[in-house]
């Protein structure tokens, strides 16, 4: 089984309080659900995969921050965004041309770890089942 784990609001847990900072200040401050990578891990999947509506171009920035904040801890696999359109719109072409090419189309091998609502409709509309983590405060 690979995990397709979303970045902000989901494994970020403090994205709400950051949202309005700088790029830099968020880096800075990020929380991570250290349960959350945990619990993956523990399951002992075929991978867990980051994707992302975060830019490519934060690519570097980001996975050091987690390196620094998580011990060492780094996804299997990572797909920032390389277009500007919505996060569905971005990871259905990250399943699409990315992922399954690399890892294989069955959707039963994949489980979405999401919190945006839009987002784990076109999962399911895929035919890949995922679970919600909630942001603080829902």
């Amino acid at each position: 089984m690979y995990y397709l784990l979303d970045l902000n609001y989901t494994l970020v847990a403090n994205s709400q309080a950051l949202r309005w900072n700088s790029a830099e200040h968020r880096y800075a401050n990020e929380q991570y659900r250290r349960w959350l990578i945990d619990l993956l891990k523990a399951t002992k999947p075929a991978g867990i995969i980051l994707v992302t509506i975060r830019p490519e171009a934060e690519r570097e920035m980001t996975l050091a921050r987690i390196a620094a904040v998580c011990d060492g801890w780094q996804p299997d696999d990572v797909f920032f965004s390389t277009m500007s359109v919505t996060p569905p719109i971005w990871k259905r072409h990250a399943c699409q041309e990315l992922i399954f090419p690399k890892y294989g189309s069955d959707p039963k091998q994949y489980l979405a770890v999401e919190s945006n609502l839009e987002t784990q409709k076109m999962y399911s509309g895929l035919g890949i089942r995922g679970f919600k983590v909630f942001p603080v405060g829902e």
